[in-house]
């Protein structure tokens, strides 16, 4: 993604990372990891181990919400805008819609999976 994203403008990146994200969610597998290490975080969390998650919040701090907050010139709303259509990409995908299911209408038929 951050291939997707380099040299462009924050207009042209938006899309361009999207797209980018769009081919990562072709491997199911690796997005139902990613989910899957939310719930194990809360899991944690909720049985009193408060450091499990530590280094995957550090991690997604940095590889997601800094990278966001970078590309979009440091604009706290787009980043946040850009992660949260991210994160229902990944609930609608997890949840096996199809490409052809209305829920995708609003996204960008490039950013829509194939799959």
């Amino acid at each position: 993604m951050r291939n997707a994203a380099e040299g462009l403008s924050p207009d042209e990146a938006h899309k361009a990372v999207a797209v980018a994200y769009q081919r990562l969610m072709e491997d199911r597998d690796r997005l139902l990891m990613q989910m899957q290490m939310y719930v194990a975080v809360a899991s944690a969390e909720s049985s009193g181990d408060h450091e499990f998650g530590k280094p995957i919040r550090a991690a997604w701090s940095e590889h997601f919400y800094d990278f966001a907050l970078l590309t979009f010139n440091g604009d706290s709303s787009e980043a946040t805008t850009f992660l949260a259509f991210g994160m229902l990409i990944n609930t609608l995908v997890a949840l096996g819609y199809s490409p052809t299911d209305r829920v995708w209408q609003g996204f960008w038929p490039e950013t829509v999976p194939r799959v």
